[in-house]
């Protein structure tokens, strides 16, 4: 790391394997049974996210860790240009990462291709993440009046979501460890509120051809909590909140379409 503490990494890879059909199916059911709908799902594009699970993926990762006595809060989350059918194994992938005393972001791009994911983490001391206040939501944050889907965030379907995508950050299973990060008890992943935004998104307004998700986590989800994703218009990209039962934001997603399928 240079004085200010903050190191750039590159490095080429490959793909160990493909996200299969499997893992789409049962990310899609577990959509689902968290919103409470029997409509079937088209996997959602933010299901390239699974990726950060492959074990050569993992491996590049491996420094990328928080510094003791913080947390890795996950401030915001970029995917652009990903065609889950071009994520195939062997496939060959860029990494590029920028770390600090206090972040990190990292992201992988499809050689030849548009395709990249993008991740940014914040490292928080346990009284930084406590200080943490949610914002609310207001309707006027919204252009058009959203539309609301509401559901439960079990600890049953955040230990298969870390199944189907390989988080082991304990945060996300263990109130113990989360207390003593300075959470309330255990977070929901934010890439799982991705999916949960994107799916509302298609239950409002049909399949698009989904180019871009940009997410921004503005406070910690827990689990077993309610929500309600608040969809906005859909005129080639809307805004969908995520909320706590409350109305506390816990995140914000821009989704961006092509032409609808």
């Amino acid at each position: 790391m240079d004085d200010q503490g903050q190191s750039v990494v590159g490095t080429s890879l490959r793909l160990a394997s493909q996200i299969s059909a499997a893992q789409l199916r049962t990310l899609s059911d577990l959509l689902a049974d968290i919103l409470e709908v029997s409509t079937p799902l088209p996997p959602p594009t933010s299901a390239a996210a699974l990726l950060l699970g492959d074990p050569n993926v993992s491996a590049a990762l491996i420094d990328i860790e928080a510094p003791m006595g913080t947390a890795a809060v996950h401030e915001a989350q970029r995917f652009s240009g990903c065609d889950l059918s071009q994520l195939t194994e062997d496939v060959p992938l860029a990494l590029d990462a920028e770390i600090s005393n206090v972040s990190a972001r990292y992201r992988f791009a499809v050689t030849d291709s548009d395709a990249q994911i993008e991740t940014r983490v914040r490292f928080q001391s346990p009284e930084q993440v406590r200080a943490l206040r949610a914002p609310k939501f207001k309707a006027r944050m919204l252009a058009e009046e959203g539309l609301p889907i509401t559901g439960s965030i079990s600890m049953d379907h955040v230990r298969r979501y870390r199944a189907l995508s390989n988080d082991m950050n304990p945060i996300h299973a263990d109130n113990r460890v989360a207390i003593a990060a300075g959470f309330e008890r255990a977070v929901v992943p934010g890439m799982l509120l991705c999916g949960l935004a994107e799916t509302a998104c298609f239950l409002v307004h049909g399949a698009h051809n989904i180019t871009d998700i940009r997410a921004r986590f503005v406070s910690a989800a827990f689990v077993e909590e309610d929500v309600t994703v608040m969809v906005g218009a859909f005129v080639g990209k809307t805004r969908v909140f995520v909320l706590s039962a409350t109305n506390d934001i816990r995140a914000i997603v821009d989704i961006s379409s092509g032409r609808p399928r």
